[in-house]
This record gives structure tokens, sequence and C-alpha cells, in this order.
């Protein structure tokens, strides 16, 4: 942990990962079949945050001039892992059977993630162009996220096609704000972020920003959208098949 963050960021941080995770954990535990499935899954993903913790604890990432690259090693297996999970059919059933209350509900999460972002910018760790005082506009997801949820979930209330709206305009600010965060950290692909650049989520425990919550959050977009694509593919074949039969 950085000396020049106070301790309640830290803990704020810690508390969007623990909601983060018990979010994603509840939401895949109702759509798995198979029990020991999940256990195996959990304890893949216990393994995967342990060992980030470790390394980043350890400044392995602080190794900025490191041939090859590793802060990549914090982004690259989960983003092979959504890849697959969308790819591979059996996996795939398991993502359209993901419920959309929890897919929803998991983006309060950002937040609490905006304030430690500017708190970790007034410390000289974070880009302050990149938080919510710049261009950053991703907390307006997390501020939305209760209000969509709420009315977007029961029925009647929000048609499926707002919903697919809101999901796919806050995957947008999601993966705006994220490839410029990424192209700040100090490496041969830096291109923002030169008079202060983004070294903050490569110190323990932010690394599981980058590790964790915005695989997380960009799953569950990803999630959603694809249920409600298909929802709303279904509903509109529906009435050509009734004619046909």
């Amino acid at each position: 942990m950085h000396s020049g963050v106070d301790p309640w960021v830290e803990w704020l941080f810690l508390t969007a990962v623990a909601v983060t995770v018990a979010i994603f954990s509840a939401g895949v535990r109702s759509a798995l079949r198979n029990r020991r499935t999940g256990l195996v899954l959990a304890g893949v993903g216990a393994a995967w945050m342990l060992i980030q913790f470790v390394l980043a604890s350890g400044g392995f990432y602080l190794e900025t001039d490191a041939r090859p690259p590793r802060f990549p090693a914090a982004v690259l297996p989960a983003v092979l892992t959504m890849i697959a999970a969308f790819a591979y059919l059996p996996a795939r059933e398991v993502v359209l059977r993901l419920p959309l209350d929890a897919l929803t509900w998991i983006h309060v999460v950002r937040v609490p993630v905006e304030i430690v972002l500017w708190q970790l910018s007034l410390a000289g760790l974070f880009p302050p162009a990149l938080t919510f005082e710049g261009r950053n506009f991703d907390v307006v997801a997390g501020l939305t996220a209760p209000l969509i949820a709420w009315f977007a979930l029961r029925p009647g209330r929000l048609r499926p096609q707002a919903l697919l709206l809101w999901h796919g305009a806050c995957l947008g600010l999601v993966i705006n704000i994220v490839s410029q965060a990424v192209l700040s950290v100090p490496s041969p692909f830096q291109v923002f972020g030169f008079d202060q650049p983004n070294v903050g989520v490569l110190y323990a425990p932010f690394i599981w920003l980058p590790a964790v919550i915005v695989p997380a959050v960009i799953f569950s977009h990803l999630a959603a959208i694809v249920q409600l694509a298909e929802k709303l593919h279904s509903e509109k074949n529906a009435p050509i098949a009734r004619n046909f039969s």
C-alpha cells in the first residue's frame, strides 16, 4: 500500500471489491446447475485474487521497465476468460441464465471506485483527467444503477429495449475510461498521463481494480446485452412462428 493514501480510501476500495465479488458470485451460483462447478470456480477466483495481491505487494508490477511488460499479467487472463465464457457453448448457456438483477445491481460499485480514483489522483497516483473532475463520467453508471434495477426489473416498469440501451451506454463509458487508464500506466505502450501516470493500480490492494472489478463490470454488461438481445430477437420472431404453426 502506498503511504500517500489515507487508510479510509483503502477500506472503501476493499468494500467495493467485497460487494463486487458478493453480487457476481451470487449471480453465478444461481445460474450454475452443478454445485461442484461453483466450488471450483470460487476456488479459482480466490486463488486469482490472492496471486494478484501477492504480486502487487511484492512490487512485481512496479518494475514498469521490465520486458515483457508485467501489467498485462493482471488483465489478460480475465480478458481470455471472458472470451471463453461467450465462445464456449456450455459456458455461454450459463451466461444466458445469469440473473439480470445481479448483472445490473453490480454497477453500484462504480460510485465508490470513482471516489477511490479521485483520492488516488490527489495522492499523485492517478491522472486527474481520468477522474470525475476530468473526463470520466463512469460514476453516472453507478448512480443510475439502483434506479435502473428497480424500474427495469419489475414487470411493466421499463421495456427491455431501455435496459439494453442503458447497459450499452454504460459499457461504452467503462470501456472509454478503462482504455485511457490502461494507456496511462507506465509502459512502452503509454500514451496518456505522462505528467501524472496511472501507478496507483500497481499497488495492493488496488491491483484488484483492473484484475477483478473492471472485468466483472464489463462481463456483466456484456452478459446482460447478450441476454436482452436474444430476448428481443425471440419476441420479434414469435409472431412469425405462430403464423406458421
